[in-house]
């Protein structure tokens, strides 16, 4: 949800640069979006090989794929209790 909120900002911003010019005619919606979206996809290079999900970085993708697994190594130090994420 944050993901989509983001992306959602900065597409408001690329839309925002392409309606600023008034010697060029402003792209379409449309095309804004998916040329948007076509360079913030070829950024996520680490692939997730149970759900396919793309993610920036190695980092992200190892504390994603903790989803998979159940994996929880971070434990509360007060209650005991185990978390996937610090």
């Amino acid at each position: 949800l944050m993901e989509e909120k983001e992306e959602s900002t900065e597409l408001s911003k690329v839309e925002e640069e392409h309606h600023d010019k008034p010697e060029e005619k402003p792209l379409s919606h449309s095309k804004t979006k998916k040329t948007f979206l076509m360079k913030r996809r070829a950024k996520k290079s680490f692939v997730c090989t149970q759900c396919g999900k793309s993610l920036a970085s190695k980092y992200s993708l190892e504390c994603h794929l903790r989803v998979h697994t159940g994996e929880k190594p971070f434990k509360c130090d007060q209650c005991g209790k185990s978390f996937s994420r610090k």
